[in-house]
């Protein structure tokens, strides 16, 4: 199962429902989120705790992310957020996987190497990008 789509962080039922289909059903989870919220340490410690995957989005630098997503500090929030996470998951021994996608577009295409370098220094251990059309 895999929460995604606005900011599933906020959805109030989502950890009970999430604990219902890990623990009733079994079932592996996965989140996607833009990692405002991982500076929490209650919601790190629910995702190292119930889900296999944890999915960040990163656009670029700090400033082309914080723009294309009209959000001023969003880039420094999810720097310590996937950082924190990547260290509580180390100290514990176990916690999802850490995978960081990026859409690339024309604009930040010739970002795309920092934003790999970025997301290894996070403890990212996975990346992936869609492609917007990069011939307009």
């Amino acid at each position: 199962m895999s929460w995604l789509g606005g900011e599933p962080a906020l959805w109030g039922p989502l950890w009970k429902v999430s604990r219902t289909f890990r623990e009733e059903y079994g079932l592996r989870l996965g989140i996607t989120t833009h990692g405002r919220e991982l500076t929490s340490p209650q919601l790190r410690e629910r995702l190292i705790a119930w889900f296999d995957r944890v999915t960040v989005s990163l656009d670029g630098d700090a400033a082309f992310h914080d723009q294309v997503r009209r959000s001023p500090g969003l880039f420094d929030r999810l720097a310590a957020g996937v950082s924190a996470l990547a260290e509580a998951k180390a100290r514990q021994g176990y916690g999802p996987l850490i995978h960081v996608n990026t859409v690339l577009m024309r604009a930040n295409l010739p970002l795309f190497e920092q934003v790999c370098e970025t997301a290894a220094a996070w403890g990212a251990e996975e990346l992936t990008f869609n492609n917007q059309d990069l011939t307009n």
